[in-house]
């Protein structure tokens, strides 16, 4: 498996390297202030733009994302699906389970800076209805944001759309924080998990036999 794992690695060296990367950078902003101090120096980069784009980038990482993907491999290969099944499901309950279980305490910026927030020193896009208050680590948004386009990117052979793929991902994560519905630590958490949570399923299941009802699809079914 280990051979797996690297071989996929390379193929989709594009993703990867962009990604470690990114878990660099979040380790700096982690080791360098904590985590409300890092939530304010980014606050402060916000632009009109952003607070859109943001604002729907993020959905790009909820259940109804993972369930089209999941929906358009059914038309691709079985096998494909379940894969994606496998590797959406494990991580997120991996994730539910560190928030609901371990983690139930951690709250969110809403709680943690309250008085930024009310006193204007916390630029917000949501309104404080729509903000979340309890489980923020880790970042489900983000895992499911990362599982989702780490297993696009090792279905495919083009290393350009790995590396789009990590784009999405990485903006996705920290939309989260942009929003200020998570810190830092929740997304650098969060994306483990659903990146080497899904690259260890994938590369455990890709050569693995499903019977011939895995090489078909929803397109060829008899």
């Amino acid at each position: 498996m280990i051979l797996s794992i690297l071989k996929n690695i390379k193929k989709q060296l594009f993703f990867f390297l962009v990604y470690a990367v990114f878990l660099v950078f979040l380790f700096v902003i982690l080791f360098k202030y904590s985590k409300t101090d890092a939530t304010l120096w980014a606050n402060q980069y916000w632009s009109p733009f952003q607070d859109v784009m943001y604002k729907y980038l993020t959905y790009l990482g909820d259940f109804w994302m993972a369930s089209i993907v999941v929906l358009v491999l059914l038309f691709w290969k079985f096998k494909y699906a379940v894969i994606a099944i496998v590797s959406f499901g494990t991580t997120a309950l991996i994730t539910q389970f560190l928030k609901k279980i371990i983690y139930h305490d951690v709250k969110r910026p809403l709680i943690e800076m309250w008085e930024q927030m009310h006193d204007g020193t916390l630029h917000t896009v949501l309104d404080e209805a729509d903000q979340l208050i309890h489980y923020s680590f880790p970042s489900g948004h983000t895992t499911s944001a990362f599982s989702i386009f780490c297993i696009l990117a090792l279905l495919s052979k083009n290393k350009w759309i790995g590396f789009v793929a990590i784009v999405f991902a990485v903006l996705i994560g920290y939309s989260r924080v942009y929003l200020c519905q998570h810190f830092y630590e929740d997304i650098f958490v969060g994306s483990l998990i659903g990146a080497i949570g899904s690259l260890l399923i994938f590369s455990y299941f890709e050569n693995k036999t499903f019977g011939n009802w895995g090489e078909k699809s929803l397109l060829n079914l008899k």
